[in-house]
């Protein structure tokens, strides 16, 4: 078989035409910027994607509430617990609680940043 030749990749995303409407709008949308100089919407909605906007307790509330579960669940199953393997399902609980306090940390130095930023 002959061998293929493999195609480079850009690190720019084209649009094609045919979803666009037409070839000047091409070009402008695979540079992620429009005529105007601001940013194309499927630029903005890629970042916003990959780092959501806190907003504000309301967003801190969900995950400090299932941290607290977790935490109570973890200390339930490995002293209240009368099963051979308490300690196991104590510590799969305690492991989960860690996970949903560091998004609980991570929400609120987000946060913090944020409102530091926009009081300067």
């Amino acid at each position: 078989m002959p061998k293929v030749k493999q195609r480079k990749k850009s690190s720019t995303r084209k649009a094609t035409g045919a979803a666009t409407g037409n070839r000047a709008s091409t070009q402008v949308a695979s540079s992620g910027a429009t005529a105007t100089g601001t940013r194309s919407a499927t630029a903005t909605r890629r970042n916003s994607l990959l780092s959501p906007r806190t907003q504000g307790v309301q967003s801190l509330v969900f995950p400090a509430m299932v941290a607290l579960g977790c935490w109570g669940m973890a200390v339930s199953f490995a002293f209240f617990y009368n099963d051979p393997n308490h300690f196991l399902y104590g510590g799969m609980a305690a492991l989960l609680a860690l996970l949903w306090t560091f998004s609980f940390a991570v929400r609120v130095r987000k946060m913090m940043q944020q409102r530091s930023s926009t009081s300067r």
